[in-house]
């Protein structure tokens, strides 16, 4: 099944463009799925909530900070971890 697009971050609140812009910052890729929502690879978060899932575990979880540990960890075991060399990306 082919992947839907990402949804534009125009519109989208400050909260979710810091977590986009983290994962960006990574080497990551952040797909906006609604206007509340976004996804990084197993992981699906709800950044104004500030809860998140993950796609094998449906429980929501809480903080954000979180949600950013459960994704480095992730990505490190996946090896597409990029250590963020403090450069800014317009979002």
């Amino acid at each position: 099944m082919p992947k839907r697009r990402s949804l534009s971050l125009d519109d989208a609140t400050l909260q979710m463009k810091e977590v986009v812009r983290w994962c960006h910052l990574h080497g990551l890729t952040a797909r906006r799925t609604s206007a509340i929502q976004i996804k990084v690879g197993p992981f699906n978060a709800w950044p104004d909530a500030g809860t998140w899932n993950r796609d094998d575990d449906l429980k929501r979880k809480k903080t954000i900070r979180d949600f950013k540990s459960a994704v480095e960890r992730w990505a490190r075991q996946e090896g597409i971890w990029t250590e963020s060399v403090g450069e800014e990306i317009a979002i």
